[in-house]
């Protein structure tokens, strides 16, 4: 699994949910298909270019994602997390294989966590998460 570091939004990968160091806080998103919804999410592609160009030039990744991924990094990293796992970006969706096994480890992914969600998740999903994590979810609303 593919997790991001709070301080510096830089892509590291676990074998399993148990070896990340301290768990890890977890944000599901909301498809922003619409330029009401805000900038488009940002895909694992995409976040794995921006850490390769700030390794190049010593520049801090957080400093460069997306305000979504940026701020859930800090909040989580206040409330004690050095890992986060964001769906949009922590899952490389052009491996049918690496999607599938996330899609199959929902329920395992979340349980333990803290989970940020924000507002407009509600209206939408929050059935679905609720029934893959009751009793193992702790959410923050943002």
């Amino acid at each position: 699994m593919w997790v991001l570091s709070t301080d510096r939004a830089e892509l590291h990968s676990f074998r399993t949910p148990e070896e990340v160091p301290g768990g890890f806080a977890a944000l599901s998103h909301t498809w922003n298909n619409e330029p009401e919804d805000g900038p488009p999410e940002q895909s694992f592609q995409e976040v794995r270019k921006i850490q390769e160009r700030c390794a190049k030039d010593g520049t801090n990744p957080r400093d460069f994602v997306g305000e979504k991924i940026r701020r859930c990094c800090e909040l989580a990293q206040k409330h004690g997390f050095k890992w986060l796992w964001i769906d949009t970006c922590c899952i490389d969706k052009t491996s049918s294989a690496e999607l599938s096994e996330a899609i199959n480890s929902m329920f395992h992914l979340f349980r333990g966590c803290l989970g940020f969600l924000d507002r407009r998740w509600f209206g939408r999903n929050l059935g679905l998460l609720h029934t893959l994590c009751y009793g193992h979810f702790l959410l923050a609303i943002i």
